[in-house]
Order: C-alpha cells, then sequence, then structure tokens
C-alpha cells in the first residue's frame, strides 16, 4: 500500500471530542456527523475528499449494513468498511429508522478506523451489568502509638 502524506497529516490533526451525552447509559460519545465536521476544512486544507457509501450485506441469516469510506486524494484511495447488524427486533423503530441507525453506526466505526480514532470501549457495546460494583478498598489509618498505662493494683482485702 501507498502511503498518502495528507491522510497521515490529517490523521495527526484531527481531533473529535465526545461532546455528546446518554444520559440513560450515562456516557459520552461522538457520531459521524461530529467527526465529518471536524474532517472537513482539513479535507479542504489538504484537496482531498471523502465518498461514504453503504450496502446491505448478508452473513448467514443475518443482514447487516456495510458502509464504506473512500479517502480520494489525487489518484490515491483508500477505502475503509466497517457493518452493523440491522436488527429487526427493536421496538418502537420502523425499517428506515433501523437501517438509517445501522448506517450511522457503520460509518461512524469506519471513519474511526480510516482517521485512526480511538474510541475506546463503548458503554453501549457492553454486556448489562449482573456483578454488584466491589466494595473499594479503604485506606488503612495510620497506628497512633497508645499511652502506656499502669495496670491499677486491686483494692486491699477488707479485715473485719
Amino acid at each position: 500500500m501507498k502511503l498518502i502524506p495528507e491522510l497521515i497529516r490529517i490523521q495527526a490533526a484531527l481531533k473529535v471530542p465526545k461532546n455528546r451525552r446518554n444520559n440513560f447509559g450515562n456516557y459520552a460519545y461522538r457520531n459521524a456527523s461530529d467527526i465529518l465536521e471536524a474532517a472537513k476544512p482539513l479535507l479542504v486544507q489538504e484537496n482531498c475528499l471523502l465518498v461514504m457509501g453503504d450496502e446491505i450485506v448478508s452473513f448467514g441469516e443475518h443482514l447487516f449494513l456495510k458502509a464504506t469510506v473512500h479517502f480520494i486524494c489525487k489518484e490515491d484511495v483508500i477505502e475503509n468498511s466497517a457493518y452493523a447488524m440491522l436488527d429487526t427486533a427493536k421496538k418502537g423503530m420502523d425499517g428506515a429508522q433501523i437501517t438509517g441507525s445501522a448506517s450511522s453506526y457503520a460509518r461512524k466505526t469506519a471513519l474511526c478506523g480510516l482517521f485512526l480514532i480511538d474510541d475506546g470501549i463503548d458503554p453501549d457495546s457492553l454486556p448489562p451489568q449482573t456483578e454488584q460494583p466491589r466494595p473499594t478498598a479503604q485506606p488503612q489509618t495510620p497506628a497512633v502509638p497508645r499511652q502506656y498505662t499502669a495496670p491499677v493494683p486491686p483494692p486491699p482485702p477488707v479485715r473485719k
């Protein structure tokens, strides 16, 4: 594969903070639109282009949306793809919403791969918490030397 200096410069300069908040899951995140907005000025500066496309593919019984990002600069093209399963059992979502949600997720993942954006561990991809939180270790209190107290002798026996 040929090195593309423009892509390397964009990867080094691109910063996309997680400025969105999911209050239900209590985590911060970024989406594909955030990545594209941050990348556009760098693409213009480097005179490069991004083109994205989606297709539905099947693996066995399951349908996936495959998102592909094409980075085009001069005569060079690099592409990166990512997949998201089409979950038709989503309650409250019609087919277009399910497809759109899978497209957004797959595009974000493809963009993160192309631009080397570390997404870390997404809390929305983790299994639900079933364990109780582990107690944190309590810092030990330093031992304070106790003063020595001489034992008190018992009273003398009473004589009659």
